[in-house]
C-alpha cells in the first residue's frame, strides 16, 4: 500500500526545521476560529490586535507572550441566572495563539 504523503521521507530532508513543524502542529490544536480578530497596522513597525470578546470581563482574559507566540485565553464566565429567549454570545473558555514576526 502506498501512502499519498510519506511524512517520514519529508522530515528526513527537513533537518533544522523541527521547531517550525512543532509550532505548526500546536496551532492546529488551539485555533478554532473563535474569537475573531483584526490586526491593525499603526506605524511601519507597530501593530494592534483587536478581538471580539463580547460577554467577557477584562479579568476573564489573559494575554501571554512566550517564544515568539502571543497567547490570548479566556475563561468561561459564571452561569447567569437570567432567563434568555435567545443567547447568541459565546461564554466559553478559549485559547487563541498567534505567531509574532521576527
Amino acid at each position: 500500500m502506498h501512502d499519498l504523503l510519506n511524512l517520514n521521507k519529508f522530515l528526513n530532508n527537513a533537518i533544522g526545521f523541527e521547531d517550525v513543524f512543532e509550532r505548526l502542529s500546536s496551532f492546529n490544536n488551539h485555533n478554532t476560529g473563535f474569537p475573531y480578530y483584526n490586526i491593525k497596522k499603526k506605524d511601519s513597525d507597530k501593530y494592534s490586535l483587536e478581538m471580539t470578546l463580547a460577554g467577557y470581563k477584562k479579568s476573564d482574559i489573559e494575554v501571554e507572550i512566550a517564544d515568539g507566540i502571543i497567547t490570548v485565553s479566556g475563561k468561561a464566565a459564571k452561569e447567569d441566572k437570567e432567563e434568555y429567549v435567545y443567547k447568541g454570545m459565546a461564554q466559553r473558555a478559549f485559547t487563541r495563539k498567534l505567531q509574532l514576526a521576527d
